[in-house]
């Protein structure tokens, strides 16, 4: 699905009645595309989902943050990799630090974290643990990685 397309006609529209509002996250799975607005006079976020022809609108919401921690504003004109690349470079990075984990599910999130803009990835295998991995919007260099076990995720949660 081309963001691009939809992007300033989705942001025209939405920045009308959310003056301090900006791009925060693109989300990608597959073959879905989901674009987030966050409005930091409301601090809440817009997720617009584009489906082929369709963009569809959720409700604001409320964001899952770290205290003290900031939604920071995603540059799209610092994007120097298209996803597909980015997944490309992650599965890389897999298979030389975590070669004998079989990959069944993926999904990527582009946003502006601390360490810069990142393609943050997240690999999920058959022996139910996920492969973290965030590489530079720019160059595509894995700037973190680590895998965690998702039994030991559910242990710290109970």
């Amino acid at each position: 699905v081309g963001f691009n397309k939809y992007h300033e006609r989705i942001l025209k529209t939405w920045k009308k009645s959310h003056t301090q509002g900006y791009l925060a996250h693109l989300f990608f799975e597959q073959e879905q595309c989901q674009v987030g607005y966050f409005d930091h006079s409301t601090e809440k976020m817009t997720t617009f989902f584009l489906q082929e022809e369709n963009v569809i609108e959720s409700q604001e919401s409320e964001v899952f943050k770290e205290p003290g921690k900031k939604i920071l504003f995603l540059d799209i004109a610092k994007v120097h990799i298209n996803p597909q690349k980015a997944l490309s470079l992650a599965k890389k990075v897999q298979e030389e630090n975590y070669h004998g984990e079989m990959v069944f599910k993926s999904f990527t999130i582009l946003q502006h974290l601390e360490i810069g803009q990142v393609f943050n990835i997240t690999l999920v295998t058959q022996a139910m643990k996920t492969i973290n991995i965030k590489l530079s919007t720019e160059t595509g260099a894995a700037l973190q990685h680590h895998i965690s076990s998702l039994m030991d995720m559910a242990r710290t949660e109970e």
